[in-house]
């Protein structure tokens, strides 16, 4: 082979090289060893997580997205309910401050003059929420093979009490605490009295993209300051 080929067959080959190498920066291969393995646990059952919230419809966003999360590691096996054969129970309770308006907050509001004048119609003019804030609390208590009676001392109110067990059932006992904030719709409608001010359908649809969100959010710090601290 000429000097010349062989000069540009080496440029070829560095070039590739280059190319590979910059491709590769700033990927990072996500770790989807099982962190749960250190206590002894290769199987986790996540049953229902228990709603004590105001808010209807929120478990079930909440166990969807921590479900995943831990489907994500190829060598531990997630079962859907309780079953006695897993190695570990990872019990859920989705709680909330005692009243609605305390869980979901008017954050702004605005005041009905304007345009907004005639989709109240006759009515005096008054302040309508304008913006959201949505406040959740998960808490998580991964339990190693727990009978019936302790998963049910687990839901029950007791819970927050609980310390490590003495010979060590419980992995951790943890509280998430969830914000977010949505926006309302406001006069999607400017007619007097035929669907008001506040257009009640797409602010529901708003606030429950916002627990979708929440969930996703609790799915994220349950990895970050849970399991990476294991």
């Amino acid at each position: 082979m000429s000097t010349k080929k062989l000069y540009a067959l080496n440029m070829l080959l560095a070039l590739i090289i280059t190319i590979s190498l910059t491709s590769c920066s700033g990927y990072r291969i996500p770790n989807r060893t099982n962190p749960l393995e250190i206590y002894g646990i290769r199987s986790l059952a996540i049953p229902m997580f228990v709603n004590r919230s105001t808010l209807p419809n929120v478990a079930g966003p909440m166990t969807k997205e921590i479900k995943n999360l831990m489907m994500d590691f190829v060598d531990l096996k997630v079962r859907s309910s309780f079953d006695s054969h897993s190695d570990a129970v990872l019990v859920g309770i989705v709680s909330s401050p005692t009243h609605r308006k305390n869980t979901v907050k008017n954050a702004n509001t605005q005041f009905t003059t304007g345009d907004l004048k005639t989709a109240i119609g006759s009515r005096n003019d008054f302040y309508i929420p304008s913006q959201s804030i949505v406040s959740l609390s998960l808490r998580l208590i991964l339990i190693k093979r727990p009978s019936l009676r302790e998963i049910k001392l687990m839901k029950s109110s007791l819970n927050k009490y609980l310390k490590a067990h003495p010979k060590n059932k419980i992995i951790f006992n943890e509280s998430i605490s969830l914000t977010g904030t949505y926006s309302r719709i406001i006069a999607d409608n400017l007619t007097a009295d035929s669907g008001g001010v506040v257009n009640y359908t797409k602010n529901k649809q708003a606030e429950e993209n916002t627990i979708v969100h929440l969930s996703k959010t609790a799915a994220l710090n349950f990895k970050d300051v849970i399991l990476n601290a294991f």
